[in-house]
């Protein structure tokens, strides 16, 4: 079915949110996923825990069946690519099919969507698997923590003293950086999730 893109085979999701929605909004996740399943029409402010956790975990039970097969699969190809390389050990057959994987779905991506989806975020999908065995698994390679630290200095200041925060936050680990325990916790806890 064509949908908006002469000659290319696209599949547009607003069509099936509705269905989507319902299957997402259903799901209990384990305790290791932090925040619950939010509404697709809120895709705009998810975080990233939270696009992982579609990517991971939701999306195939979501789209199967209601996504025509081949976008699935395209999907599918993403999903595998990306669980691969975020394993705690990775071998390098691991790392061949996840190159593969990308490959053909960075490819396809024009087929099934246009070239207007063939983005410069798309083609880093291909450099994925070279980061990874340069720099070890996707998941020692995240900056969560310095986000969400971020909020906590956020917290640190109110009103009038907004500006001050600049420079707090410009100079992490100087003597005027705040010193009430927050910091060096949250680092700890940073270095203690990558050993």
């Amino acid at each position: 079915r064509d949908i908006g893109v002469t000659g290319v085979q696209t599949c547009a999701l607003p069509i099936w949110i509705k269905d989507v929605n319902q299957r997402l909004l259903n799901i209990k996740p384990p305790n290791f996923i932090s925040r619950i399943p939010r509404s697709l029409e809120d895709l705009g402010h998810y975080k990233a825990s939270e696009l992982k956790s579609f990517l991971l975990y939701y999306g195939l039970p979501c789209l199967l069946g209601i996504l025509p097969d081949q976008y699935f699969q395209h999907f599918l190809l993403l999903v595998q690519a990306v669980f691969l390389l975020l394993q705690d050990s990775i071998s390098v057959s691991d790392l061949k099919q996840s190159s593969v994987f990308l490959k053909h779905f960075c490819l396809n991506m024009s087929v099934f969507y246009g070239k207007r989806y063939e983005t410069s975020n798309v083609h880093m999908l291909l450099h994925l698997v070279e980061k990874v065995r340069d720099l070890g698994p996707l998941w020692s390679q995240n900056c969560f923590y310095f986000e969400d630290f971020n909020g906590e200095l956020r917290k640190l200041f109110h009103g009038t003293q907004k500006h001050r925060a600049t420079n707090y936050t410009c100079s992490l680990g100087k003597s005027e950086a705040p010193t009430n325990g927050k910091m060096s916790d949250f680092l700890n806890k940073g270095k203690r999730s990558l050993h």
